[in-house]
């Protein structure tokens, strides 16, 4: 996989689980970020990306260039944007 549908496709699968917990909307902005905000929680929002590697991996990535995790590991994916999104009181 390689290009812009790759990228399209692992974020907007994504995006479905996400919408899918209930807990998020997420929009997809072009090709290449998803735009995620925790339900009820209007300043809880983050831009994801996805990205290949050297190697051909496809790994998910926060709006600052860190790993999440692979992009096909979406439990893992859920786990991680959960803790960084969480309603804290």
């Amino acid at each position: 996989m390689t290009g812009v549908a790759p990228r399209h496709d692992h974020l907007r699968r994504l995006g479905e689980a996400l919408e899918a917990t209930g807990d998020y909307t997420a929009r997809l902005m072009g090709p290449a970020e998803l735009h995620v905000r925790r339900t009820g929680a209007a300043r809880l929002v983050e831009d994801i990306g996805a990205e290949r590697d050297r190697d051909g991996a496809w790994w998910l990535l926060w709006s600052w260039g860190e790993r999440i995790c692979r992009a096909d590991d979406i439990p893992a994916a859920l786990a991680s944007i959960a803790r960084v999104l969480a309603i804290r009181d």
